[in-house]
């Protein structure tokens, strides 16, 4: 994201320099907030909005490292939580598209 910054700096005048700033920002914070979480819920079946919530919590107790983290952290608590059936209805809450629980 950096060099792209650099180079228009360097090689356009101010009002396209600042285009091209503003085009880059958005276009990384859109991804970052809203596609990037759409699709990893879709493949992980995990609700973005509890993934976005989850890598926010992490970011705020680890820093960086809890955002690289967020994701695997709440895979591997989906995980552990569907394994129990007593916690098996918590897993579905954390779903992205809840199926009823089996009596077993």
């Amino acid at each position: 994201m950096i060099p792209p910054i650099f180079i228009g700096l360097i090689m356009l005048s101010g009002p396209q320099a600042i285009v091209l700033i503003l085009v880059l920002v958005v276009n990384q914070q859109a991804w970052g907030a809203v596609v990037e979480p759409q699709l990893a819920g879709q493949r992980l079946d995990i609700s973005p909005i509890v993934l976005l919530l989850l890598v926010a919590f992490w970011g705020w107790a680890w820093g960086v490292m809890g955002m690289v983290l967020g994701v695997p952290l709440a895979v591997i608590m989906k995980i552990a939580l569907e394994s129990d059936p007593r916690t098996r209805p918590i897993a579905l809450l954390l779903s992205q598209d809840p199926k009823p629980v089996e009596e077993e």
